[in-house]
């Protein structure tokens, strides 16, 4: 570990012209280490600047290869080819998604590794938004974990039942392919109300073509609990609270929150594998993840910018977007490209369909 006197020594030394060899030389540093001090105070030579700009962003998304747009210079990867950037940060785990696919160890143990160890899920947990998650429930104890839910926000027994029935075929309805998680039960009730909710999984874990690694089902959990935090509390974009008691379908159409809620989920974790990427230059998700994430964050800002209904959501769209800024998606042909402004990086990187 470097210490923090021999990052101003390097510093120092720099000043006084020596090369990284020297000073890696002098201090018994590795090269890359002193490099990587001068990177961080922003003492990089402009051709070094520009080296790392041509070269960092070349890595490929399984089916989708991605790279930085430098004029108009592509590098397209083998589709088996692992991307140089790519880790696995999750060696805290035991329990691999691998050893699930091969049968060696069951979905629910692998899912209630990641419940207990995971710091995300256990400050959702403290927090009081997440109850818990769900895998194959069987249907007596989950009409008794709604019912118990809806007994505090809804007075009348019948519509106690009309909420139970809905939430069980909800649940119970066969999944979309690569429909990973969700949120149990996601009644408009309960939007906003403060209520703790459960995240329920399907095997679509097990076969889905988008979750590779372990990293990304990290991704897909960290996903699902940006869904409970706005379901929970409800949202606030630019002083405009959104519940259910400040909604209704006359001001603000379901499909639109829904394709809110997916944008501002899908931000979040673009946010993150970028701020990987500037400061590691690593990504733990997978290349075919973060691709994923692309196209469904184009499509979702899209939709929010261009299906306004009416004026509270014309004052949402314009208020969500601009706050949602550092990550502006465009799509020319069939390519996708990505604005970053993050971080103190101003960068576009290009998803290109290999297919």
């Amino acid at each position: 570990m470097v210490t923090r006197k021999q990052k101003k020594r390097v510093t120092a030394l720099y000043k006084e012209g020596k090369s990284d060899l020297e000073i890696a030389t002098q201090l018994g540093l590795p090269k890359k280490d002193v490099f990587d001090i001068r990177r961080k105070n922003d003492s990089l030579t402009k051709e070094e600047k520009e080296q790392i700009r041509k070269t960092r962003r070349n890595i490929i998304i399984g089916g989708i290869a991605i790279a930085s747009v430098i004029g108009t210079r592509i590098v397209n990867y083998f589709l088996n080819k692992q991307s140089r950037f790519q880790t696995n940060s999750n060696t805290q785990y035991s329990l691999t998604l691998e050893q699930v696919r091969f049968g060696k160890v069951s979905l629910e143990s692998y899912l209630d590794e990641r419940f207990r160890l995971m710091p995300d899920v256990q400050a959702a947990v403290k927090s009081g938004m997440l109850k818990g998650f769900l895998y194959k429930v069987p249907k007596p104890q989950l009409e008794l974990i709604l019912t118990q839910m809806f007994e505090h926000i809804i007075p009348n027994k019948e519509d106690i039942k009309l909420e139970v029935r809905t939430g069980l075929e909800a649940y119970y309805k066969p999944w979309l392919k690569e429909e990973f998680a969700k949120i149990v039960p996601g009644s408009l009730h309960l939007f906003g109300k403060k209520v703790p909710l459960y995240v329920g999984f399907g095997d679509s874990i097990i076969y889905s073509s988008v979750l590779t690694t372990d990293a990304d089902i990290t991704g897909a959990i960290k996903h699902e609990l940006e869904h409970i935090k706005d379901w929970y509390g409800g949202i606030n974009v630019g002083g405009i609270y959104l519940s259910f008691d400040t909604t209704s379908p006359k001001t603000f159409g379901l499909e639109f929150l829904g394709n809110l809620l997916e944008l501002r989920a899908h931000y979040k974790e673009l946010e993150e594998a970028y701020k990987e990427l500037t400061t590691t230059n690593k990504m733990s998700v997978s290349d075919k993840y973060f691709g994923d994430r692309a196209i469904g964050y184009l499509k979702h800002w899209n939709y929010i910018k261009n299906n306004v209904t009416t004026d509270l959501e014309r004052r949402v769209s314009a208020s969500q977007l601009n706050d949602l800024k550092g990550i502006f998606p465009s799509k020319i042909g069939k390519d996708i490209y990505l604005s970053f402004n993050l971080f103190g990086e101003k960068e576009e990187i290009r998803v290109r369909p290999l297919k």
